[in-house]
C-alpha cells in the first residue's frame, strides 16, 4: 500500500528514466479519502526524452490522503533505461520504492494488494532474478558474428573444431590399399562475461575433404570465438582434427597410421578443453584382405566407420564423419577411391542475463 498525505507541502510520487529515451508511459490510479468521504481518479503521464524526475501521482490537499491502487510504467521505446520509481515525503529527500532496467516493450506493475512485478514484452512475469537468467541458445554452423541481445551480460561457449577427411586409396586388379582415418575435432567451453547489443566474431571450422583417390585427406580447421566484456581481442580455440593418411597399394601386410588425436587447447584459460579422438590405424592382411581406419569422435560428433574387405574388390570411398567435428573415414579396395570428409564445426552460445 502506498498512501499519500499532505503535512505542508504533499507528498508525491515520481518516476526518473536514467537514460533519455522517446517515451514512457505511466498510469496512476487511486482513491482520494477526505473524512470519509472517497473519490477515485487516475493520472496518465508520457515521459519523453527526458531523465529527471516527473510526478505522476496527482496533487494532493491537505487534510486528505490518497491511496495508490494501481501504477504501470511501460517502456514504449526502442532501448532499455533504468526506471526508478520514488516517494517523496513532504519535500523531503526521497525514498527508492523500485528500480529496475526496463527493456522496450517491459513493464512494471504496481497493484495495491500485491505489489510491484516486472513484465516482458509478451505480458509473461518475471518471477526469476533478472541477473542469471536463461535468454536463449543459438547453434552457428556458418557466418561469423554473434551479436548478444539487450538483457545478456554472460554467456557460455561451446566450440568445436572440424574433423580431418580420410585418406583415398588407389588400386589395381591384383592390389588393395586403405586409407587411414582422420582425427575428430577439438572441444572447448568457456564462460565468460560479456556486453549487451554487442557483436563478438566467430569462425565455424570447417571438416577437412576426403583424399583423392592415393592422397592424404584434409586437415580440419579450427573454431574460435573472440572477446568478451573487458578484452576485445582475447581469443579462444577448438583446434581441427589432423588428416589421415594414405597407403600405397600392394599385397603385403602394412599398417597405415590415422590422423594424430587433436590436443586440448588451453590457451587463455578456457573453462573446458578436451582433444579429439584420433583417427582409427588402416591395415592390409594381403592383396584381398584388409579394413580402412574408422573417423575419429569429437564431443558432439561421431566419426566415420570403417571400410573392411575380405575379398578383391572394388574401391570403396571413406564414410563422412558426422556434423559436429567427426573425422573421415578412409577408403579402402583395389581401385581409385576418395576418403570420407570431415564433419564440420560448430559455435553454440549460451545466453544469459
Amino acid at each position: 500500500m502506498i498512501i499519500l498525505t499532505n503535512v505542508g507541502t504533499g507528498d508525491i510520487l515520481q518516476v526518473t528514466c536514467g537514460t533519455s529515451v522517446a517515451s514512457i508511459g505511466v498510469h496512476c490510479s487511486w482513491v482520494d479519502d477526505n473524512a470519509g468521504t472517497v473519490t477515485p481518479g487516475n493520472t496518465n503521464t508520457t515521459i519523453t526524452s527526458s531523465t529527471s524526475p516527473t510526478t505522476v501521482s496527482p496533487a494532493v490537499t491537505s487534510g486528505h490522503q490518497t491511496n495508490i491502487k494501481t501504477l504501470t510504467v511501460r517502456n514504449v521505446s526502442a532501448t532499455a533505461t533504468l526506471i526508478t520509481i520514488s516517494l517523496t515525503i513532504n519535500g523531503g529527500t526521497a525514498v527508492v520504492l523500485m528500480t529496475v532496467t526496463l527493456q522496450p516493450n517491459y513493464t512494471i506493475q504496481y497493484f495495491d494488494t500485491l505489489g510491484f512485478e516486472v513484465l516482458d514484452a509478451s505480458g509473461g512475469r518475471l518471477v526469476t532474478p533478472l541477473t542469471g537468467r536463461f535468454c536463449g541458445e543459438y547453434v552457428h554452423t556458418s557466418g561469423t558474428t554473434h551479436t548478444t541481445g539487450p538483457q545478456t551480460n554472460t554467456v557460455r561457449i561451446k566450440l568445436v573444431g572440424g574433423g580431418g577427411g580420410g585418406a583415398g586409396v588407389a588400386g589395381n586388379a591384383s592390389n588393395q590399399a586403405y586409407g587411414s582415418g582422420g582425427a575428430a575435432g577439438g572441444y572447448a567451453e568457456i564462460v565468460t562475461a560479456v556486453l549487451p547489443n554487442t557483436a563478438y566474431t566467430y569462425a565455424v571450422g570447417g571438416g577437412g575433404a576426403g583424399g583423392a583417390n592415393n592422397a592424404n585427406g584434409a586437415n580440419g580447421t579450427n573454431s574460435t570465438w573472440t572477446g568478451n566484456a573487458t578484452n576485445g581481442t582475447v581469443v579462444w580455440t577448438a583446434q581441427g582434427g589432423a588428416n589421415g593418411q594414405n597407403m600405397a597399394n600392394g599385397a603385403t601386410a602394412i599398417f597405415g597410421a590415422g590422423g594424430a588425436q587433436t590436443p586440448a587447447n588451453t590457451a587463455n584459460s578456457p573453462t573446458i578443453s578436451v582433444g579429439g579422438t584420433g583417427g582409427s590405424n588402416a591395415y592390409r592382411v594381403n592383396g584381398t584382405m584388409g579394413q580402412s581406419g574408422a573417423g575419429g569422435d569429437s564431443v558432439l560428433g561421431a566419426g566415420g566407420a570403417a571400410i573392411a574387405q575380405s575379398a578383391a574388390t572394388a574401391g570403396v570411398v571413406g564414410v563422412a564423419g558426422t556434423t559436429y567435428g567427426g573425422g573421415g573415414s578412409g577408403a579402402g579396395g583395389n581401385s581409385n577411391a576418395n576418403g570420407g570428409a570431415g564433419g564440420n564445426g560448430v559455435v553454440i552460445v549460451e545466453e544469459y542475463s
